[in-house]
C-alpha cells in the first residue's frame, strides 16, 4: 500500500516513472495511486527525492538513507570474497551468536523475489537437529540398499549413504551435516523455488562476511523427498519445497588462497 504526503510531494513524477505495475499515474503534477495494482516493491519510496512516499504496512524504521561511503562495495574485494569462499565441512563446536543468525536471515529477507512475493521462509534446526539428522541418515541408508531407480542419479554416493548412519553412531563422524552447530533451511512454494535459492546465495555471502562458513547440503534435500516424516516434522506444506539447506558454523580449517575454475562457457548472440 502506497501513501503519498501531498505537502512534501513536488510532482516530479519519478515515482510514476519507476513503478513496474503502473500503480502510480501522474495527473498533471499530482501522483494518483491505485493500490490494487501495488506489489509493495517500494521503488516509489526509494526514488522519491522528498521522502514523500511511505508504505504504512511495513516498519518505517528499517529505511536507511543512501550514503555512498556506507553502501558502495569495492568490486575487487567483492570478487576476491566470492573466489575465496569454500564449502566448509569441518566446523568448530562453537555456537553461533543470535545476532549473527539474525543478520544471515536479514540477508535472505532483503533478497529480491519474483513479483515481490517475499514468500521465502526459514527453518533453523536447533532442538530437532539431532532427531532429523538421524531420520535423514536412515532414509538415505534405505535408499542405498534398495538400489532403486531413485538411487541411480546419485549412484556415486551409494556407499556413503549406506554407511553414514553406522559411522556416525560408532565414531560421531557426521557425513551429512559435518557436525555443524546450526542448519538453516530456506523454503518456498514449488513454483517460486528460485527465490529461495537466490536468498541462500546472499545469506552465504553474509555469513562469510561474519567470519562463518557453510556447506550446501543437497543430501538432506534428497532425504526429505523420500522420507515423509521429515516433511511432517519440518512442517512443509503440500505446495512447498526446500530451496537450499545450509550447514553453518565457525570453520575449523584455514584456507591460504583461492582456487581455479574452468573457463566460463559464454555464448554471445
Amino acid at each position: 500500500m502506497i501513501n503519498i504526503n501531498r505537502e512534501k510531494c513536488i510532482g516530479c513524477g519519478l515515482c510514476s516513472v519507476d513503478c513496474l505495475t503502473n500503480a502510480i499515474a501522474m495527473e498533471g503534477d499530482t501522483p494518483v495511486v491505485d493500490n490494487d495494482k501495488c506489489i509493495d516493491c517500494a521503488h516509489c519510496l526509494a526514488v522519491c527525492p522528498m521522502s514523500a512516499v511511505s508504505m504504512p504496512k511495513y516498519n518505517k524504521n528499517e529505511i536507511i538513507e543512501y550514503d555512498k561511503k556506507k553502501f558502495t562495495i569495492d568490486p575487487d574485494k567483492l570478487m576476491n570474497a566470492i573466489k575465496f569462499r569454500r564449502s566448509i565441512r569441518k566446523f568448530k563446536k562453537q555456537k553461533i551468536e543470535k545476532e549473527k543468525i539474525d543478520a544471515i536471515i536479514e540477508a535472505g529477507r532483503y533478497t529480491p523475489t519474483g513479483s515481490n512475493k517475499q514468500g521465502n521462509r526459514y527453518i533453523i534446526l536447533d532442538e530437532k537437529l539431532e532427531e532429523l539428522k538421524l531420520v535423514a541418515m536412515q532414509g538415505l541408508h534405505d535408499l542405498a540398499i534398495e538400489n532403486s531407480e531413485t538411487m541411480k542419479p546419485v549412484m556415486l554416493y551409494r556407499d556413503k549413504f549406506e554407511s553414514m548412519q553406522r559411522v556416525y553412531t560408532e565414531t560421531g563422524k557426521d557425513m551429512l551435516f559435518y557436525n555443524a552447530p546450526t542448519i538453516i533451511i530456506v523454503v518456498n512454494d514449488r513454483d517460486a523455488i528460485i527465490n529461495g535459492a537466490l536468498a541462500a546465495s546472499n545469506m552465504e555471502l553474509m555469513l562469510n562476511a561474519l567470519g562463518l562458513g557453510a556447506c550446501y547440503i543437497g543430501f538432506f534435500v534428497r532425504a526429505v523427498s523420500i522420507v515423509p516424516k521429515l516433511r511432517d516434522v519440518l512442517g512443509l506444506k503440500k505446495n512447498e519445497e526446500i530451496a537450499a539447506v545450509l550447514a553453518v558454523g565457525y570453520p575449523d580449517i584455514e584456507y591460504k588462497r583461492t582456487t581455479n575454475r574452468k573457463s566460463a562457457n559464454v555464448t554471445i548472440m
